[in-house]
């Protein structure tokens, strides 16, 4: 069974990959609990995500930070694929690659 940090680098995981996204989210190739966005972003708030980057300082976090504002104010629209090649969705992924960067190399996160 995964830990709580292991669970949240594998949901930054996700919205950094956009192959993932179209696979799973566009195409339903195959199963994955987190199944689209909305999921995503449950599954972040379910291990208090958005509650502990709100409290850290933003020195070395400054992505994860801008990332967790993002999630918190995205509108999904019905056309999921489109809003997938949007550069609104764009910066999302960009964030989550440098935010699952900055999560892995502390151990003092998400523990």
């Amino acid at each position: 069974m995964k830990n709580r940090k292991e669970n949240i680098l594998d949901v930054l995981n996700k919205l950094s990959d956009t192959s993932f996204q179209q696979d799973v989210w566009i195409k339903h190739s195959y199963w994955d609990r987190v199944l689209n966005i909305e999921e995503a972003i449950n599954t972040l708030d379910d291990y208090s995500f958005f509650d502990d980057v709100d409290r850290i300082d933003e020195s070395g976090f400054e992505n994860l930070v801008e990332l967790s504002k993002c999630l918190t104010i995205i509108d999904i629209p019905r056309n999921l694929e489109g809003f997938l090649n949007s550069p609104k969705w764009n910066q999302v992924v960009e964030l989550s690659k440098k935010a699952l960067h900055e999560v892995k190399n502390n151990d003092s996160i998400f523990k």
